[in-house]
């Protein structure tokens, strides 16, 4: 709300309003979607962030679920093809 108020005097107001409620968006789909969801670095693999879904399904806290990797949750002979999956993985698209 403070970001809201520190910028109403600019002249581009709507559009900083509209990319505030497109982020907020995405973050409460991914937050509140019924799938298993979570984010991983591409190069450690290490977890990022997850939904409530994936804590549910998993069975773990949510920092007990972020201490671990995308590997720690794959069966051990799924780890190799996973790791192929992600090479060349664009950052962003």
């Amino acid at each position: 709300m403070l970001i809201l108020e520190s910028i109403s005097n600019f002249k581009f107001q709507p559009i900083f309003l509209v990319m505030i409620s497109a982020g907020e968006s995405y973050k409460q789909l991914f937050e509140n979607s019924p799938a298993p969801m979570y984010i991983y670095d591409n190069e450690t693999f290490q977890f990022i962030e997850v939904n409530h879904a994936a804590l549910e399904q998993y069975g773990y806290t949510r920092e007990e679920f972020l201490s671990l990797s995308a590997l720690d949750i794959r069966p051990p002979d799924e780890v190799t093809p996973f790791k192929a999956a992600n090479i060349g993985v664009p950052d962003s698209y």
